[in-house]
């Protein structure tokens, strides 16, 4: 923001408009250097933007990556995040040069093309046709059309190559320029006189080898001309930055209606509105009584889907039409904007100068503007300063509403962040209440944020350390109790399986695992002798594996209990041990569940099991099918 502002400062002092001397600026040279064209993601405008962001703004990774990597890509900002985009020159054009040559570059807005300087200035009024090549100056010249011829014009717009091609390309590095007559191409030099004959039909025929020879000529001559320095003269024509008639009427000349008298605090400066062209659409909009006397700008109110902006008389949106309400400060040459009842300001040329954050703001008055944020009260320049104690006494506010509201501190903190990206401390106490509502991802993501903008505040490393541990703690316990409910689960689920495979005679169990059984030996029919099924003729339980304890899980502790198959008996308890089984019958068959024992299988004969009466047998210690007979 401070960049910005310091550059549109400049842009008011008398040296930088086109009455300065021929000489480059060193100063403006470099900040186009350091420009790159964005084109805005929302109202998909072009514009310049610094390539090296403010590292101050929480989204520098991701403004930076997409401006200096993708150059013209902004397609990874959303909405919010394109408002951080330090604009050098605003996204007000349909299409901008790739750069900056000769200290300007070609815009396009509408079906016109004009120059502007760094500062956003038109220096060369858009009053050509719309081109597809945006090349700019070389050699102090360039390409342009008007009524659908073309001409070559320096810096100040004064035409210096007759307008009188069909169709014409910018001078390369050989100081030579194609241009084409009716439907044939061929080149001249600076001085405009013809280097190679119109006699190809296409440009690039030109330049093919076997085929070049005049333009190998050609250039050949004028390189030794440049290197002889006959064309001083001429350069010298160039760079002169004489400004033509026209401009110079417009400059000199005042407003056609008298200037009323300001009402305002009177700087001196022009308050009459030159009234723009008339529109083509039913309701006209509303004139400003503001008036920048230097550069011929008007301004005028428009409304748009239901929304305010403020557009100059080239068609320009010094004011995006995003704003209920707009004031404009005639004196200060700005405009204070209104969005959801938060305030902000743009300057005179379209750069932004705070975005909407504050609850109120004033005119500037002396060039300072009261402003206002959740009660507390300071001061912002037309530099982008901020009285010294604003941000800390917003913090100090959101500190002392934790106690009473979690939330309003945040969203308090999240105002100081907006204001002033590169205030560690708001991205501190963020974090902070971020870890107290269990949001540990966010919490951490803004105390880095308070370390990379203070490296060396231990507070702020000391809380991101116990932040991560506390982390690391609260998943490790959501994975113990993870397995704890799994492992409860899994037991519980193979204790009924294996019990439901035990009844059902068909299948045995080891160590948790299942597996169908099946095999028998011996024939089948009544009163066959088959071995046994569940035990496979071993004798011994093979749920518990002959241990005759099962185990349980309770309140995550292992707890030992009698085997649920053979209820500590150890022995199977489908054949008692016995190792065999007989195959059921007709009447007076031995009996298929104790197997001829004529005693409780379940208990074993004991009455009892796993220390209470048999539910089975009540006590009794019999067989219940066969009545203690054996037999059916």
């Amino acid at each position: 923001m401070k960049t910005i502002a310091l550059v549109i400062i400049l842009a008011l002092c008398p040296v930088l408009l086109v009455h300065a001397d021929g000489n480059e600026n060193e100063n403006e040279q470099k900040v186009a250097v350091r420009m790159n064209r964005v084109k805005h993601p929302v109202t998909k405008k072009w514009g310049y933007a610094f390539k090296e962001q403010n590292i101050n703004s929480p989204l520098h990774g991701i403004v930076a990556t997409s401006i200096n990597v993708l150059g013209a890509g902004s397609a990874l900002l959303s909405k919010k995040e394109s408002e951080l985009i330090d604009w050098a020159v605003p996204s007000q054009y349909d299409e901008v040069a790739s750069g900056f040559t000769d200290g300007l570059a070609e815009v396009v807005i509408g079906d016109k093309l004009g120059f502007i300087n760094i500062y956003n200035c038109f220096i060369i009024p858009p009053i050509y046709d719309k081109a597809s090549n945006l090349d700019g100056f070389c050699d102090g010249l360039a390409a342009v059309c008007k009524d659908g011829k073309w001409g070559y014009i320096n810096r100040t717009g004064r035409y210096l190559i007759p307008a009188e091609y069909d169709d014409a390309e910018s001078f390369g590095k050989h100081h030579v320029a194609m241009v084409k007559k009716g439907d044939k191409w061929g080149a001249i030099d600076l001085d405009g006189n013809v280097v190679v004959p119109f006699e190809y039909s296409n440009k690039t025929m030109m330049t093919l080898p076997l085929k070049n020879k005049s333009y190998k000529e050609g250039v050949e001559k004028v390189e030794q001309r440049y290197a002889a320095n006959e064309y001083a003269e001429r350069i010298k024509e160039i760079n002169s930055l004489a400004l033509p008639m026209a401009k110079q009427a417009a400059v000199t000349t005042k407003p056609a209606q008298p200037a009323p008298k300001s009402k305002g605090k009177g700087k001196g400066k022009s308050t009459t509105a030159t009234k723009p062209a008339t529109s083509s659409t039913p309701a006209r909009p509303k004139e400003l009584d503001l008036y920048r006397q230097q550069d011929d700008l008007t301004y005028s109110e428009v409304k748009e889907n239901g929304l305010l902006g403020i557009k100059d008389n080239y068609g320009r949106w010094i004011v995006p039409p995003l704003f209920s309400s707009i004031t404009h400060d005639k004196d200060d040459q700005c405009f204070i904007v209104c969005r959801e009842s938060l305030y902000g300001c743009y300057l005179w040329n379209g750069a932004r100068l705070i975005n909407t954050y504050f609850d109120s703001m004033s005119e500037f008055k002396n060039g300072r503007s009261h402003v206002s944020s959740y009660d507390v009260h300071g001061y912002i320049d037309l530099d982008g300063n901020l009285s010294s104690d604003f941000i800390s006494d917003l913090a100090n506010k959101g500190k002392s509403e934790e106690t009473l509201s979690a939330d309003k501190a945040h969203t308090i903190y999240e105002r100081c962040t907006d204001i002033s990206p590169g205030y560690a401390l708001a991205y501190n106490n963020m974090g902070i209440l971020d870890l107290r509502a269990h949001d540990y991802n966010k919490g951490i993501k803004n105390l880095k944020i308070a370390i990379d903008l203070e490296p060396g505040n231990e507070v702020y490393v000391k809380n991101l350390e116990i932040a991560k541990k506390d982390r690391k703690e609260r998943r490790s316990r959501r994975l113990n109790m993870g397995l704890t409910i799994a492992t409860a689960v899994i037991s519980l689920g193979c204790t009924a399986y294996s019990t439901y495979s035990a009844i059902s005679g068909n299948s045995y169990s080891s160590g948790g695992y299942t597996s169908s059984s099946g095999i028998s030996s011996g024939g089948g029919g009544g009163g066959g002798n088959n071995t046994c099924g569940a035990c496979r003729g071993s004798g011994v339980c093979k749920v518990c594996g002959g241990s005759g304890q099962g185990a349980r899980t309770a309140s995550g502790t292992n707890v030992h209990v009698n085997c649920p198959s053979c209820h500590g008996s150890k022995v199977c308890k489908y054949c008692h041990g016995r190792k065999s089984s007989y195959s059921g019958g007709a009447t007076g068959a031995t009996c298929s569940d104790c197997h001829g024992a004529g005693k409780c299988y379940e208990c074993n004969g004991t009455g009892s099991a796993n220390g209470s009466t048999c539910w089975r047998c009540n006590g009794s210690r019999q067989c219940k099918a066969c009545g203690g007979k054996g037999k059916k």
